[in-house]
C-alpha cells in the first residue's frame, strides 16, 4: 500500500501500528510553501510592517506544530538535499520573539482550497495563529480553481500562499515557474 499526503496524526498512528510498522518505509517528499506579500499596495506596500512580520515568525517552530517532527524547513525555495539548496538564507528560527504591531492589521490572503480546507490546513492555520498573535487578522480568499489565476493576476489580495510539489527532485522543478 501507498500512503501520501498524511495528516501528522495518521502518519504517527501508521508508525506505531504493529500490523504495519515492521513493513513502513518512507520517502522524502520536496515540496516549497511560499507565503508572499503583495508589495505594491495595501498595509505591505510599508516595508518595515513586511521585516516585523518576518521578524516575529518563527517558521520552524510553525512548520513542527503543523507537519510534526519529520518536516524540514527549506530556508529558500530550493529544498534540503537539491543542488541549488541555500541552507544559509534562514531568517526565522528558534531566536525569533513575537512582536506586535503598534496597531492590528486585517490582511486578505489568497490560497488554493488545499490550504484553506485541504491537507495542507493545519499550516495555514498554523501560520494565521502566529500572524494573529503579533496583530494581524488574515483573512482566507480562496476561489474555485477556475477564478483563482484571474484572482492572482489581479493583485488585489495583501498575501499570497502557495506552493508545489516537484515531480522530479531537481531545482529547476521549483524555480522553473516563478
Amino acid at each position: 500500500s501507498i500512503a501520501w499526503n498524511l495528516l501528522p496524526e495518521d502518519e504517527a498512528s501508521i508508525r506505531t501500528d504493529p500490523a504495519v510498522a515492521a513493513s513502513y518505509s518512507e520517502a522524502p517528499g520536496l515540496q516549497t510553501v511560499i507565503l508572499a506579500f503583495n508589495v505594491h499596495r495595501g498595509p505591505l506596500a510599508d516595508e518595515a510592517i513586511r521585516h516585523h512580520i518576518v521578524g516575529s515568525l518563527d517558521i520552524e517552530a510553525i512548520v513542527r506544530r503543523a507537519s510534526g517532527p519529520y518536516a524540514t524547513v527549506a530556508n529558500s525555495i530550493v529544498p534540503p538535499g537539491l543542488i541549488g539548496h541555500s541552507g544559509n538564507l534562514r531568517t526565522t528560527g528558534s531566536g525569533i520573539r513575537p512582536a506586535p504591531l503598534a496597531r492590528d492589521i486585517e490582511l486578505s490572503c489568497l490560497m488554493r482550497p488545499l490550504y484553506s480546507e485541504g491537507s495542507e490546513a493545519a499550516l495555514r492555520r498554523e501560520l494565521f495563529d502566529a500572524l494573529e498573535a503579533i496583530g494581524i487578522r488574515a483573512r482566507i480568499h480562496s476561489p474555485p480553481r477556475e477564478e483563482w489565476e484571474a484572482a492572482r493576476a489581479a493583485g488585489i489580495d495583501d498575501m499570497f500562499l502557495f506552493g508545489w510539489i516537484a515531480d522530479y527532485p531537481d531545482a529547476d522543478s521549483f524555480i522553473h515557474g516563478l
